[in-house]
């Protein structure tokens, strides 16, 4: 008697991992189809395993309603900016949070500053980097600093302080290979992801309605 031919059977646990990644798909299809352009593209904040956040690297988008764009070092610029110093050069680094940053401004003060002082002394290449991260305090400046200080070979640095920037301050820390591998990871799905914003806001919402807790709340 010949052996009837059967589908194959598939557990349980690879078709919920398939359903998973079929629903994943089409979430992100969903959202990418729906996207604001105005808003440019996803990613311009991305996790970084000493700092907290940080700018994502070759940013082309909007932020607080103005268009904005980070250089290949991931630091606000419209340029092509490079670590090689002319020997006429003065770079100087202005470290602090949004105010410096730019917030809903087309033009930041770093930027203004560097016009004013080519128009001083046009013999000088003058080099005002804008390091000014959204949100920062000063402990992250500081991390943020001992990370790009020695690369960027700064001639000075300045550091934009608000009342704000000294809350939630600590130590800054050396992170593990396995923070470093998790913030990367992480970093990855917020630039390249679109959905991800997505399903920051559905957990955010579930735990805001489901928290009785009024100081998370």
């Amino acid at each position: 008697m010949d052996a009837k031919w059967r589908w194959p059977s598939i557990p349980c646990g690879n078709k919920v991992s398939w359903a998973a990644i079929v629903m994943a798909v089409l979430v992100e299809a969903w959202v990418r189809w729906s996207w604001d352009a105005t808003r440019g593209v996803p990613g311009f904040f991305v996790t970084d395993a000493a700092r907290g956040q940080r700018l994502a690297e070759n940013y082309d988008g909007w932020f607080a309603g103005v268009p904005v764009r980070t250089n290949r070092f991931g630091f606000r610029s419209t340029r092509e900016d490079r670590l090689e110093k002319a020997p006429n050069t003065f770079r100087i680094l202005v470290l602090g949070d949004s105010v410096t940053f730019g917030h809903g401004a087309v033009h930041d003060y770093p930027a203004l500053l560097e016009d004013a002082l080519r128009r001083w002394r046009p013999d000088i290449d003058w080099q005002v980097w804008n390091l000014g991260v959204p949100g920062y305090n000063t402990a992250q400046e500081l991390t943020y600093l001992e990370q790009v200080g020695r690369q960027y070979s700064p001639d000075l640095v300045v550091v934009g302080f608000f009342l704000n920037d000294i809350i939630a301050n600590a130590v800054p820390h050396q992170p593990g290979v396995a923070a470093r591998a998790s913030a990367a990871a992480l970093a990855f799905a917020q630039r390249h992801w679109y959905s991800y914003e997505f399903y920051k806001r559905v957990v955010l919402t579930l735990a805001w309605r489901l928290s009785t807790n009024d100081s998370v709340r």
